[in-house]
C-alpha cells in the first residue's frame, strides 16, 4: 500500500513539475521581459 501511495505520488509529483515547466517556457514566450524570475 505505502509503495504503491509513493509511486503514485512521485508521478503526479514528476507530472505536475512537468506541466509548471511547460507552462512557465510558454509565459516566458509570451511574455520574455518576465522570465527572469
Amino acid at each position: 500500500m505505502y509503495i504503491i501511495l509513493s509511486t503514485s505520488s512521485i508521478e503526479f509529483h514528476l507530472y505536475s513539475y512537468k506541466f509548471k515547466i511547460q507552462g512557465n517556457l510558454a509565459l516566458g514566450k509570451q511574455r520574455p521581459e518576465q522570465s527572469n524570475h
